[in-house]
């Protein structure tokens, strides 16, 4: 699901390139219990999940390779794009865990933010 870097924080590398107004793109399942921990072994991996994302990434990367990039690569509004995919990919969860949430703005996307953060620790 697409969202601002504000929210996720610098969890890799992309860092830099976002330092140096740079695109970049951040792939990611988050956090978890052994996330960077020594329990974070490869015994615990995903395979299916992995072959999955590395299939979307490379149909990604190169539908991408056509493109020119010439930026700016800040301060484009992303909120629409945000809001379609987590209307579509999180409310559903949301709603059956009994959770009545509105995504129709910016601050509504921080609402649930702030939402999250107390209610799931993320």
């Amino acid at each position: 699901m697409p969202t601002l870097n504000l929210y996720v924080g610098d969890l890799s590398d992309h860092y830099i390139f976002r330092m140096n107004k740079r695109p970049y793109l951040l792939l990611t399942c988050g956090r978890w219990d052994h996330y960077h921990m020594p329990s974070d072994t490869v015994d615990r991996l995903n395979l299916e999940k992995i072959r999955v994302v590395a299939d979307y990434l490379g149909a990604l990367v190169k539908s991408l390779s056509f493109i020119q990039l010439n930026g700016p690569f800040e301060g484009v509004d992303t909120t629409e794009a945000e809001l379609h995919f987590m209307r579509k990919n999180l409310l559903p969860s949301l709603s059956a865990m009994g959770l009545d949430v509105d995504l129709g703005s910016r601050d509504d996307i921080d609402k649930l933010v702030r939402m999250m953060i107390l209610e799931f620790g993320l």
